[in-house]
């Protein structure tokens, strides 16, 4: 099996313009036994591609994956963001395990497809992040994404790119908040948001976040996740509040 470097080079070559935003934490770790050939079924999609737009893929599980190595099909740069530990020892909160096997089965096929190092982006989410059932002892590995965790608004500018096309399932502008807040900043900075829909592209306007810009927003969303001693997200769950 390869290692785990070449896998995470894959998705973000050191040429491309958009890898310094990859995250590299699934890469951490293999798929092991549980590793098989079954080929990926990427999904065929309707899309007018618009090189002025960057794609934020909020799809749960691995349907991120598989919707990023579609759009890289199309010629855009897909960027894993993924940023909850896997602990395969553990009974986990969110369940990444398929994350991690589309994302090594796929490093091939990207490698084989020309993408040039300029091509927009499409960032990968998974709309589990934030999963609701918790018990003693299972391992909190919920995660967020925060501003910082994407370019700027002038950055994308900067590189002609002046709308957000959202891929999820939500079906109106209520996302989750940590992704509306994202949105909004972009809404704030000229770019155009997008929802797509079975081939179309719907306008959507984001309202303003509560707590928006505000150090309560961070605070109280960071107080809900558990945190390890090197910074990232997971933690065994232990009501009596450690982590």
């Amino acid at each position: 099996m390869r290692k785990n470097i070449d896998i995470y080079r894959s998705w973000a070559p050191l040429d491309a313009l958009w890898t310094n935003w990859a995250k590299p934490v699934l890469f951490t770790n293999s798929p092991g036994k549980s590793w098989n050939d079954s080929p990926l079924e990427i999904p065929d999609i309707v899309f007018n591609c618009d090189f002025h737009a960057a794609v934020i893929i909020d799809l749960p599980a691995e349907q991120g994956v598989l919707r990023g190595l579609a759009m890289a099909k199309l010629g855009y740069r897909p960027i894993p963001l993924y940023n909850g530990v896997y602990d395969k020892n553990a009974v986990s909160v969110v369940k990444v395990l398929d994350i991690v096997k589309a994302l090594w089965k796929g490093a091939e096929l990207l490698e084989e497809m020309n993408i040039p190092f300029d091509a927009p982006p499409a960032f990968l989410l998974d709309s589990n992040r934030l999963g609701i059932k918790k018990e003693e002892g299972m391992f909190d590995n919920r995660w967020l994404i925060f501003a910082q965790d994407m370019p700027s608004g002038k950055h994308l500018l900067q590189h002609n790119i002046d709308k957000i096309i959202v891929m999820g399932k939500e079906r109106d502008v209520n996302y989750t908040s940590d992704l509306a807040d994202i949105l909004y900043r972009y809404q704030e900075k000229g770019l155009s948001i997008y929802r797509y829909d079975k081939g179309e592209l719907l306008a959507n306007s984001i309202h303003k976040p509560y707590d928006y810009r505000t150090l309560f927003y961070r605070s109280g969303q960071l107080r809900q996740l558990k945190r390890n001693s090197t910074g990232g997200f997971g933690a065994i769950h232990y009501y009596g509040g450690g982590g």
